[in-house]
């Protein structure tokens, strides 16, 4: 069965148009990473009068001459054309960019973002971190090195663990890891 037909039970999936005025189109910024905090998406009306207000986070990439930036930012739908999220807020600003797969919402609604620093001589990646946000203030609520011998490619999780994806260098191979989800964001 195709993942996209549907039973007569089920309700029609939803689909929503990102808004692209808010990028900015001089360092050819793009979407590169998408997370959606589910159990939010399934609340009736936010206090800010716009379904899903916040529910949805994206990851931005760009690049300014040989340096690159990204951006986490929340979206929220438009009054009046539910189906079209803009901006609510950028939660975080970074001087690299937020790749394919790097971006997680928990099941208790953090904003985990992966963020890979570089040695400037060899340009590999060397030291990974996994940056936690509050989904409600934005503040950062904590950062987690993952280990040096694995360049971290996405991160996943559900039901009080998370999975990430690496790439070994030596053997060569990708590998699948698993940790608890840090205490501190289980609430």
């Amino acid at each position: 069965q195709s993942l996209l037909s549907r039973s007569r039970h089920q309700k029609p999936s939803t689909s929503w148009t990102i808004s692209d005025t808010w990028l900015n189109q001089q360092n050819s910024e793009y979407v590169g990473s998408l997370a959606i905090y589910d159990s939010c998406l399934r609340r009736p009306v936010h206090n800010s009068g716009s379904r899903h207000a916040g529910c949805i986070v994206v990851g931005t990439s760009a690049k300014i001459d040989s340096d690159s930036y990204g951006r986490v930012v929340q979206l929220k739908s438009v009054a009046g054309q539910a189906h079209m999220l803009v901006p609510q807020r950028s939660i975080h600003i970074r001087n690299s960019r937020i790749g394919s797969g790097a971006l997680h919402v928990t099941d208790t609604g953090y904003i985990l973002a992966l963020s890979t620093r570089q040695r400037e001589q060899k340009r590999r990646r060397t030291l990974t971190t996994m940056e936690a946000f509050h989904n409600t203030t934005g503040k950062l609520a904590g950062t987690w090195s993952l280990p040096r011998d694995v360049d971290w490619l996405s991160l996943a999780g559900g039901n009080g663990y998370l999975l990430f994806l690496g790439l070994r260098q030596d053997p060569w191979g990708f590998e699948i890891w698993r940790f608890p989800l840090p205490s501190q964001l289980q609430r």
